[in-house]
């Protein structure tokens, strides 16, 4: 029986070092953008957690803040209708300045819409 991927309105979270290491390790990486890179693996809770390496370099907190609250909601709302028993790892890539504070809730969109049949063929 997988568990839901969102209790309560939100997501599990990926918490230990240990789990990124394993996601990095033995996890798929997919390529969605060349800024936006998810490792994703199947887990053993059979639901869905999330976690998120976004580096300084991206930018301030506020944009960092930004970017995790945009994919929070993009995952959480696709979460609902596809229960899979994964890990994901969300990496933002470090690009040139200023090229994030730039960047549009529907750019991000687009690059989540158009591969979440790559996420679904690993769970």
């Amino acid at each position: 029986m997988l568990l839901p991927a969102v209790e309560n309105n939100r997501l599990l979270a990926l918490k230990k070092k240990s789990d990124f290491e394993k996601l990095k390790r033995f996890g798929k990486r997919i390529f969605l953008t060349p800024w936006l890179i998810l490792n994703v693996a199947k887990n053993s809770e059979k639901s869905m957690r999330v976690g998120y390496t976004i580096s300084g370099k991206v930018g301030g907190a506020v944009i960092r803040n930004k970017l995790k609250r945009w994919s929070r909601e993009i995952i959480r709302q696709w979460a609902k209708e596809n229960a899979l028993g994964v890990d994901v790892n969300v990496v933002f890539k470090p690009k040139e300045v200023g090229f994030y504070k730039k960047l549009q809730f529907s750019e991000v969109l687009g690059a989540w819409s158009n591969n979440w049949q790559k996420i679904s063929t690993i769970g």
